[in-house]
């Protein structure tokens, strides 16, 4: 089977390292928002488990935010973005946005099947809390009272056939579900790296071979997981680590050049994600089936 709802979470993590810079070569904040979008999508599309943003020489601080604001607003539920953004300046271009369109977004479709959604907790009264599902208002629920909960907490709820909550559904059953991407921001690349789990780095760049069977022999001895690092639009991952005063080569690594033979000067970054992660993506699929 080749597509199936929700989609399955993988087991196996996937991680890219993408700089703010991808937004600062742009002008104005309705192009800076469409930019983060077009990644959002892209990691969404291809199960990313986390994107770690880092700043790299040519980027701002404000740009580091922006990226991390856009991107988690994003992959919030269209029925919690007010309770959990309200009104921000950095949030005034996202009628730009594509749709996300994850699990996290259920739609009035999926009140016709039995299905799990994100709810926030509103209220928290003894062995009661109550919560906003995203259907025709908050709604109240027994828990054990073994379980630590706290208002304005995200959890995930099972729902019946007609919409009516039925319970909290169990680590197990979410673990089961790719809900989308995590945010993580770093000062640096060197950061970015350090912080990881993987035990593959893939290296976008035009620099390396398109070697598909060294990708492919890379990634199925992959244990913790896959980490996909991504340059700047001035600059490769190499060159952005040697001006932080360190050298790439010091981390097992592959250099790939996903899009060999490129019809164009150069590709921005954020192209870059969606023929790299779409390669990865076919690679993982043919030797792990999820």
């Amino acid at each position: 089977m080749h597509f199936t709802w929700p989609p399955p979470s993988r087991g196996v993590e996937l991680s890219i390292h993408i700089p703010a810079s991808l937004v600062s070569v742009e002008h104005g904040i309705v192009k800076k928002t469409f930019v983060i979008g077009l990644v959002a999508r892209a990691s969404a599309i291809f199960r990313v488990d986390r994107i770690a943003v880092y700043k790299d020489p040519g980027s701002r601080d404000s740009d580091l935010e922006l990226v991390r604001k856009v991107l988690r607003y994003m992959l919030s539920p269209p029925y919690l973005k007010k309770r959990l953004f309200g009104i921000d300046k950095d949030l005034r271009a996202v009628g730009v946005l594509p749709p996300l369109a994850t699990a996290s977004h259920p739609t009035e479709k999926d009140i016709d099947v039995e299905h799990i959604r994100p709810a926030m907790i509103t209220r928290v009264s003894g062995k009661s809390i109550c919560l906003d599902p995203g259907l025709d208002g908050d709604i109240c629920l027994d828990v054990d009272r073994y379980i630590k909960l706290r208002a304005g907490e995200i959890i995930y709820v099972k729902v019946s056939r007609g919409g009516r909550v039925t319970g909290i559904a169990s680590i197990d059953e979410t673990r089961k579900i790719y809900w989308g991407y995590r945010v993580e921001i770093y000062r640096s690349l060197k950061a970015s790296i350090k912080a990881s789990q993987g035990d593959l780095y893939i290296i976008s760049t035009k620099k390396g071979l398109h070697n598909i069977e060294a990708i492919q022999e890379g990634i199925r001895s992959v244990r913790k997981g896959i980490e996909a690092i991504f340059g700047s639009p001035e600059k490769d991952p190499d060159e952005i680590a040697l001006e932080e005063g360190w050298d790439l080569e010091a981390i097992p690594h592959q250099k790939f050049n996903s899009a060999p033979m490129q019809g164009v000067r150069s590709i921005r970054t954020y192209e870059a994600i969606y023929i790299t992660l779409a390669l990865v993506n076919s690679i993982i699929y043919r030797i792990f089936q999820i």
